[in-house]
């Protein structure tokens, strides 16, 4: 008998471990990457289950929803920027001009502010040691987007 457990990423930790778990009449039964079904396969199965931590697959969604949720705001300031991480160079010229120099239109200082609440928002997740906190943070809500 199979303990499956609903968690983030287990079904591709199993499948890159060689095996798959599919419910069938209310049970759920273990197979290997040849479609093979025993005990012994079961007892891997389980093993694999007890010892899987969703932390790092959680955090990976996670930075990916908030790059997403960034980059939909900043298309919104700049149509062309295709990538949040575009923006670290831009950032990154951006510190290269004399402060005296440096005079942002509201757009180009929004479009820096988002960039800076995604990349803290991501530092915050990445953080985290609870799942259930990395998976119940609201990408919306959750990082300090500029208004």
């Amino acid at each position: 008998m199979i303990n499956y457990q609903t968690l983030p990423g287990l079904a591709e930790h199993l499948e890159q471990n060689g095996y798959r778990v599919i419910k069938r009449d209310g049970v759920f039964v273990g197979y290997d990457s040849n479609g093979n079904s025993s005990e012994l396969i079961d007892s891997a199965i389980n093993s694999l289950i007890d010892g899987y931590d969703p932390i790092e697959f959680a955090k990976a969604e996670k930075r990916d929803a908030i790059k997403v949720e960034g980059l939909s705001r900043i298309s919104a300031v700049f149509p062309a920027i295709n990538d949040l991480d575009e923006l670290k160079l831009e950032q990154e010229r951006w510190l290269s001009i004399a402060p005296a120099a440096r005079q942002p239109t509201s757009d180009y200082q929004k479009a820096i502010n988002i960039y800076v609440a995604a990349r803290n928002a991501i530092t915050s997740i990445n953080s985290e040691t609870d799942w259930t906190v990395v998976n119940a943070y609201d990408v919306v809500t959750g990082p300090s987007w500029p208004v």
